[in-house]
């Protein structure tokens, strides 16, 4: 990864984020928002980003099963979401996606972390997986859109 800058942008205001359009801007001004990047240069390879959950959530709405009230219950402090997680395609496999992770993640103070993932998204699926990620749920979205859930235990290592 030579080259290659990562930086946690806590608690920046949206207009300070040109560069990350992309990020949904209801998401930017939730309390607790977070995103890391990682450059090569002025060049933006990937970045995730994500914000603790509050009790009052849609997170767990939609489901195809029911689970259990002590998985969906939420109070604050219980569970970060990661809404996104994104490597350039010709940046992938480099440890840049586990470098983005762990930096979102690492000395966070909730139990949990949940994401969702596409079922098909079989090298996401691999490598989230192998970072100890575990599938509790599917969602089913706008159409006929699914998506699994999978939570992560906190506090994490760094990978």
């Amino acid at each position: 990864m030579d080259g290659i800058a990562f930086r946690s942008l806590n608690g920046r205001s949206a207009g300070e984020f040109p560069s990350l359009a992309e990020v949904n801007p209801v998401h930017r001004r939730q309390p607790g928002f977070v995103l890391t990047e990682a450059r090569h240069g002025e060049y933006l390879v990937g970045y995730a980003y994500g914000m603790p959950l509050r009790p009052s959530t849609s997170w767990w709405r939609d489901l195809t099963i029911r689970l259990p009230e002590d998985v969906t219950t939420e109070y604050p402090g219980r569970t970060f979401a990661v809404m996104e997680l994104l490597v350039r395609a010709s940046w992938r496999r480099q440890g840049i996606g586990r470098e983005l992770h762990d930096l979102l993640l690492t000395g966070r103070p909730e139990e949990r972390a949940t994401l969702t993932v596409e079922p098909g998204a079989s090298a996401a699926q691999a490598a989230l997986q192998s970072w100890g990620w575990r599938r509790i749920a599917r969602t089913r979205g706008p159409g006929s859109l699914t998506s699994d859930v999978l939570v992560l235990p906190l506090p994490i290592e760094a990978g």
